[in-house]
């Protein structure tokens, strides 16, 4: 791993890492016609804006995997809450392994903002992850980590908390992603 990473939390080596390498024509290549009418069809409407891919690279060997300290974020707000602000796209660029550093998202927490005792619970949870997958089912949501295959596409509802895992294998992970945002 670079020395300027060591020390740094996961998700700021991915974001240091991520900014240093440039890759012409990875949008183009990622953002088909193809992909674009699928988001299309899932949300009932055309994407309005589409931002330029990025990718999301994670160095090798970042520790022990564990569902600690993990940074579970959304990244944009629905107004109103129910109406969905966009869907974002995880590309695999290289096979990703189980615990190799994958987003994990937390499918159904877009529905947890509008029952109070849930975001508590839910809030309560992620502080303590211990047994987090039974406590998470608990509240009607599962743990989704975006493993897979070269080529694997994963769409996420962007009102879905989501975060960067630790990459304990011996490869490097090599992902990319894009937001296709849809009018209010």
């Amino acid at each position: 791993m670079p020395r300027a990473l060591h020390g740094l939390p996961v998700f700021q080596q991915i974001g240091k890492l991520s900014s240093l390498v440039k890759y012409p024509g990875l949008h183009e290549a990622l953002m088909t016609r193809e992909l674009v009418d699928e988001v299309t069809r899932l949300a009932g409407r055309a994407p309005t804006a589409i931002q330029g891919a990025q990718l999301l690279l994670s160095p090798p060997q970042q520790g022990s995997w564990t569902l600690e300290n993990l940074n579970w974020h959304v990244d944009v707000k629905a107004r109103p809450a129910d109406r969905l602000p966009g869907i974002q796209a995880f590309f695999l660029i290289d096979d990703v392994a189980t615990h190799g550093g994958a987003t994990l998202a937390l499918a159904g927490s877009h529905r947890v903002g509008q029952r109070a005792t849930a975001a508590a619970s839910l809030r309560e949870a992620l502080r303590t992850p211990v047994d987090l997958e039974r406590k998470l089912q608990a509240l009607g949501m599962t743990m989704v980590e975006m493993a897979g295959r070269a080529g694997d596409v994963f769409l996420m509802d962007m009102r879905l908390l989501h975060t960067p895992s630790v990459n304990a294998t011996k490869h490097m992970r090599m992902m990319a992603t894009s937001r296709c945002l849809l009018d209010g």
